[in-house]
């Protein structure tokens, strides 16, 4: 029930945020009168409007991933081709943010090619280089390694950022949780679900992951998942064992 109602809402809420954003941008076109005014309100109308259009989206990915019926669909998946999308997607935030986004794939090994999941890896990528960028200062970088061992592939983002607080860093995984509440509502703050988002795509994909972080120095977030069998095409969340160590 609770994930319909997420979907539902999801669905329902489209609507009219298309329509605010429409009337935004006209009124950012045709209202004159008093331009620096006009200029504070398009800044602050359009920020909270990307952050209705980030929960909207990020809501959507958890009922998604949440979802008892989740079947892990596993493909072939080449390693430069995931790099490729994950810069594509997430370099302009952080050349904006003055971040720079770095790939270390030293522990790989030779073959390009492994079997998972390409839309969880996506959103379990995504959501940990943005968490990343965004807590990063100008100046800083994050680093995306890929390792290849033991059975396993590794999958760590690590960046330079403000770090967690040790009260905090068990939390972190949890549905709404942030680490500075008197921002929460902010428009340049996240959503909250990036994490639990990672989470349950791990769980899906029968990984762990461990996030280690020191204030001011920045956060490491470790994700281990099976390297798959290339002859194993579908693989369903239920029934298989999984950790998720926080």
């Amino acid at each position: 029930m609770k994930t319909d109602f997420v979907a539902n809402a999801s669905h329902e809420l489209r609507t009219p945020i298309s329509a605010i954003k429409v009337a935004f941008e006209t009124f950012q076109d045709a209202y004159k009168d008093d331009p620096a005014q006009t200029s504070r309100c398009v800044v602050i109308i359009g920020g909270h409007l990307r952050r209705l259009e980030e929960m909207l989206s990020d809501l959507l990915d958890l009922s998604r991933v949440e979802s008892p019926d989740l079947k892990a669909q596993i493909a072939p998946v080449k390693m430069p081709d995931l790099i490729a999308s994950l810069r594509s997607t997430m370099g302009s935030a952080a050349r904006e943010k003055g971040v720079e986004l770095r790939f270390d794939t030293e522990g790989w090994g030779d073959e390009p090619e492994f079997s998972s999941d390409r839309h969880l890896l996506d959103l379990i990528l995504k959501n940990l280089v943005e968490n990343s960028i965004k807590f990063t200062h100008d100046g800083g970088f994050v680093t995306v390694r890929f390792a290849r061992m033991e059975g396993k592939i590794i999958l760590e983002v690590a960046d330079t950022g403000i770090g967690i607080p040790p009260e905090h860093r068990e939390r972190v995984f949890e549905r709404f949780y942030q680490v500075d509440p008197a921002r929460s509502g902010s428009a340049g703050r996240g959503t909250g679900l990036g994490l639990a988002i990672v989470k349950h795509a791990i769980h899906a994909l029968a990984g762990t992951v461990e996030l280690a972080s020191e204030e001011g120095m920045g956060t490491t977030v470790t994700c281990a998942l099976p390297d798959v069998p290339a002859d194993q095409e579908e693989r369903t969340a239920e029934g298989v064992k999984a950790s998720t160590s926080l």
